[in-house]
C-alpha cells in the first residue's frame, strides 16, 4: 500500500472572551507532521504579532515543540 497527500494547516486566535479575532490557513504541499506542526506554531505567532497581540498562551498536543 502507498499512501501520499499534501497537507495543510489552520489555526485561530482569540482574545480573552473567547471570541476569535483572527484565523488562518495554507496549503504547505508535502511535508511531516513536525514541520506542519512548526509552521503553525510561526504562523499563529506572526499573526499575533500583526494584530499587536503582546500576551500569548499557546495550546499545543506536539511533544516535540513543547520540548
Amino acid at each position: 500500500m502507498f499512501l501520499d497527500g499534501e497537507v495543510g494547516a489552520r489555526g485561530a486566535l482569540f482574545n480573552p472572551n473567547e471570541k476569535i479575532v483572527a484565523q488562518f490557513s495554507w496549503g504547505l504541499g508535502h511535508a511531516t507532521n513536525n514541520q506542519v506542526e512548526f509552521l503553525s506554531l510561526w504562523k499563529g505567532l506572526e499573526t499575533s504579532l500583526e494584530i499587536n497581540f503582546n500576551i500569548i498562551l499557546v495550546f499545543i498536543d506536539s511533544m516535540i515543540i513543547i520540548h
